[in-house]
């Protein structure tokens, strides 16, 4: 899988892209951050897309070649999957699999896009109507206990949670969550108030609170589940050439 599947940019093919679409990529991004500039990282990522213009000029000038298309679609793909803001949904201690997903729900379909909308539906009715792509699941200890079914942390893939930040985690939810492709980030979530806005900074292991104008580090997840996670969970990166060297089958 390459670095563009594995960000679900599939889609961005060296023979398709223009110089021209990347060059008005990066001056409308240039345009956004600079309007949204409440945030505490907002120069940096300014900085980021003045480096993707000055990029995207070099390649609409080397039409003949592709090395200026693939380094600014890499360095974009890059910067997407190490910082990605999102809203904080805040529970309680010991959320089980059952509060995440009912089990009467899995009676009619085991979809994980269908059963999204029943997100912590127990505990909070309407809950998963108001999930937007990207945000984030916080708790306290114990997030995930009781059965061992992989449905749970499908449903949370399936919602749009791009992590769940929690204080510790049940280990067979927390081994489901990675071979499926879900970030879990062991923090202190003392700090962290329902609605705040977050920033996950994968490369420097820590979160963000924008609202709150702090830094949480969480404990770094070991290199290969890293992977794993970034790859779309444990069989994408068996599919890989990385995954398959390790696996023995290349």
């Amino acid at each position: 899988m390459s670095l563009a599947e594995a960000a679900g940019f599939a889609e961005w093919k060296e023979t398709k892209i223009d110089g021209n679409i990347l060059f008005a990529i990066a001056f409308c991004s240039i345009l956004s951050f600079s309007v949204n500039s409440a945030g505490s990282s907002g120069g940096g990522e300014r900085k980021v897309s003045v480096f993707f213009y000055i990029l995207g000029i070099l390649a609409h000038f080397r039409h003949s070649g592709h090395f200026g298309l693939r380094l600014c679609r890499d360095m974009f793909i890059c910067a997407q999957m190490e910082k990605k803001m999102g809203i904080a949904h805040k529970f309680a201690d010991d959320i089980n699999t059952d509060y995440i997903i009912a089990s009467k729900r899995k009676r009619d379909t085991v979809d994980p896009k269908k059963l999204a909308r029943f997100l912590m539906e127990d505990i909070r009715p309407g809950f998963g109507e108001t999930v937007q792509p990207g945000d984030f699941l916080v708790a306290g200890e114990n997030f995930g206990c009781g059965s061992a079914m992989e449905i749970a942390p499908l449903v949370v893939v399936g919602a749009g949670i791009q992590a769940v930040l929690a204080k510790s985690f049940a280990r067979t939810f927390f081994r489901n969550a990675i071979n499926l492709g879900l970030f879990l980030l062991t923090c202190d979530t003392d700090r962290i108030h329902p609605g705040d806005q977050l920033e996950l900074d994968l490369k420097g292991e820590k979160v963000r609170n924008l609202t709150q104008k702090t830094e949480i580090p969480f404990q770094p997840l070991p290199s290969l589940m890293k992977k794993i996670v970034q790859a779309g969970g444990i069989i994408p990166f068996l599919e890989s050439t990385e995954g398959k060297t390790m696996a023995g089958l290349l």
